[in-house]
């Protein structure tokens, strides 16, 4: 992948030896510019486009005896659009979809005390991940009513749309 870097780095090298002094060191710095920039090029135009190469659905029944769930939720460049379900009883639905590189996890808590905490978390895969997996992904989720709801949202990038017309909110933090 690095040589169209090394063909440029020795082409301007060959255009200005002799011409220019320390044509060794522009062309190495000219070489270095532009290959940063092609990557910040690259790499902007695609974290903006939304991804759907992997989709996992959240299907989580919530305890009869749970008076408040607390939904903790934490993205990275994703898209969250929250919502209140009365048809589904008690039970949070929904379906995040990103990149192959997102690794999304959901982790359900019942303390037995009448509370809950449902966790649902994105990290990236791999520390330098692949130019075709970068993307925003989006995070749709449907909380149940009739319980009281502790709603944290923490997120790098991306819009929240948070429907909660009616719900028994406790606390929102975002």
């Amino acid at each position: 992948r690095s040589l169209p870097a090394v063909l440029i780095a020795l082409g301007v090298g060959t255009f200005f030896r002799g011409r220019v002094p320390f044509s060794s060191m522009i062309a190495l710095a000219l070489t270095v510019f532009v290959v940063v920039n092609i990557a910040v090029i690259g790499f902007s135009s695609r974290s903006g486009q939304q991804r759907s190469d992997q989709r996992v659905a959240v299907n989580q029944a919530i305890g009869e005896a749970v008076t408040l769930l607390t939904v903790d939720v934490g993205v990275l460049s994703t898209d969250i659009r929250v919502s209140l379900d009365t048809s589904a009883g008690a039970l949070v639905t929904g379906e995040f979809s990103g990149g192959r590189d997102s690794a999304f996890t959901a982790d359900y808590i019942d303390d037995g005390s009448g509370r809950a905490t449902l966790t649902l978390r994105e990290t990236q895969a791999n520390a330098f991940p692949n130019l075709d997996n970068i993307g925003r992904g989006l995070l749709v989720l449907a909380l149940p009513a009739g319980i009281g709801l502790d709603l944290a949202v923490t997120a790098q990038q991306g819009a929240a749309t948070l429907n909660l017309d009616q719900a028994d909110l406790e606390r929102l933090n975002l």
